[in-house]
């Protein structure tokens, strides 16, 4: 990397999942960061008085304008990580604009380094592994996360081609402690401890542990080339094998049936005509059943290749750490009742 250990780096999302396990990292490394956050105290919370703290929103162009001024470089992890229609408008207001408005600033005040962290969701293709050079050329149908996340991809790819000195890390699906939202990931994880997963689908996955995903983002940070793409993956999985792994780890049992996606798709169905008719949120919905269908696969190993980073994944200790770290905070526990085979579509 041409910067110095010492130059101002900009770090949006810094207090989320992926966020605060960064920040903490690239602290003790002594990188010297400016937080774009929405809540000082919550900053303060989790990293004390080592950062210089901005308080403000990706959805308001001046206030990021004023936290890019006098940064040399920026990472943007900030956005909204959720699925189904409800998050529709929020979701291309923070992804989308949010992205818009930091490109703009990076742009103004010459920002001499751009680091966008995507998601791997957004990449397709017809072979069995996908790689980091799949980025579809129209964006994806019935999703709108992964619409929003390659709609803001492809406004920094635009701005490398007009020269501005980005670089995008494509992360997989992170898993681990401190997932407190939960993501989609770690939802799964909380639905299984309640006994709320009477089904599986046959889709695959690939789960990179949290410190291995923040390795690979300082990695392609300090030592990734203007203009590429990098795959932060771990390891690939069957969704059923992710369940076992669970169910090894607390006693829980495997569900035993497979819902086809036919089927699922029709819940889906129903359930977004339910949402027209007044229901706010519903688990199942279109989003989440296209997403349930998919078989995501990844192969890294160029990316390993070329930042001489290798995640050290070991699943069932970070299956570990995200259980310890669930049952912690505990607030999301339900009463583990056995599960109803109706509650997958409430």
């Amino acid at each position: 990397m041409d910067l110095p250990r010492d130059c101002r780096i900009l770090i949006t999302g810094g207090t989320g999942f992926i966020g605060r396990h960064l920040v903490r990292k690239m602290l003790a490394q002594g990188f010297t960061l400016r937080l774009l956050v929405r809540s000082i105290p919550k900053a303060t919370q989790l990293f004390g008085n080592q950062g210089d703290y901005h308080l403000g929103s990706l959805e308001k162009a001046n206030e990021i304008d004023q936290a890019v001024a006098r940064c040399d470089a920026v990472i943007h992890l900030g956005g909204l990580y959720r699925f189904g229609r409800t998050y529709q408008k929020k979701l291309f207001e923070t992804n989308l604009l949010g992205t818009e408005n930091l490109l703009k600033a990076a742009q103004k005040h010459s920002i001499k380094r751009f680091l966008f962290i995507g998601t791997a969701g957004v990449l397709k293709s017809d072979r069995p592994l996908i790689s980091e050079n799949d980025f579809p050329p129209h964006s994806p149908w019935g999703t709108p996360y992964k619409k929003s996340k390659w709609e803001a991809e492809s406004k920094v790819l635009q701005a490398i081609q007009n020269g501005f000195p980005a670089l995008i890390a494509s992360p997989t699906c992170p898993i681990g402690d401190e997932d407190e939202a939960p993501t989609p990931t770690g939802g799964m994880i909380v639905d299984f401890l309640n006994h709320d997963f009477p089904f599986y689908t046959h889709s695959g996955i690939n789960l990179i542990d949290i410190d291995d995903l923040v390795e690979g983002i300082i990695a392609t940070f300090s030592r990734g080339k203007i203009g590429k793409r990098y795959l932060l993956a771990g390891e690939n999985l069957w969704l059923r094998e992710f369940l076992q792994l669970l169910s090894q780890a607390t006693g829980i049992p495997t569900p035993r049936y497979a819902i086809p996606s036919p089927l699922l798709l029709l819940a889906a169905l129903f359930m977004e005509v339910a949402m027209l008719f007044g229901k706010k949120t519903a688990r199942l919905n279109l989003e989440t059943a296209l997403h349930a269908g998919k078989i995501q696969f990844y192969d890294a190993q160029k990316t390993y290749l070329e930042l001489g980073w290798r995640p050290s994944f070991d699943t069932p200790q970070a299956i570990q750490k995200a259980i310890q770290s669930i049952h912690s905070r505990n607030r999301f526990l339900l009463d583990l009742a056995p599960p109803s085979p109706i509650k997958i579509l409430s």
